[in-house]
């Protein structure tokens, strides 16, 4: 076997990191021993980037219809929001600090347990950020549990 030159032997450790890192569905899809490791990453580029509108738009949904009461949690519900935000970014789309708090806020309807504090935040000038509303809401949650404790069993 002739030695590799330089730049083929480069070529394959990008195709490894490349191999390493897809999940093997993707790999199967993208498998060609014959491509350089640049038409491989330009495939997986073009696949990404071809559907960005789709993407975006299905993020956009998701975010615009969660709501507080799918989730056992204020925790899960703002990792939820920060998530579909960051994938809205991956795929092009701009979302800004101020419209994930308000989407946050209007997610949590009427809720009792949060409704001062959503009328209180969503009229601050300013608005805060998202993670002192996550921080404000998760303590909110932790108060709300305090003060009602669940029923203790009676012995009998």
């Amino acid at each position: 076997m002739p030695p590799l030159f330089p730049w083929q032997r480069l070529d394959d450790i990008v195709h490894q990191w490349i191999y390493d890192t897809v999940s093997n569905d993707l790999l199967n899809t993208i498998l060609n021993p014959d491509d350089s490791a640049m038409d491989t990453w330009e495939w997986l580029e073009r696949l990404f980037r071809g559907n960005q509108s789709a993407r975006s738009l299905q993020y956009d949904t998701q975010l615009s219809n969660i709501k507080l009461e799918q989730f056992t949690g204020v925790k899960e519900y703002c990792t939820r929001i920060k998530t579909l935000a960051d994938n809205l970014r991956n795929v092009g789309s701009s979302i800004t600090d101020d419209q994930m708090v308000l989407r946050l806020l209007r997610g949590l309807g009427d809720d009792p347990n949060y409704k001062p504090l959503r009328t209180s935040i969503q009229h601050m000038k300013p608005l805060l950020d998202f993670e002192t509303v996550r921080t404000m809401l998760e303590l909110e949650e932790i108060s709300n549990t305090d003060d009602n404790p669940p029923p203790r069993k009676l012995r009998s």
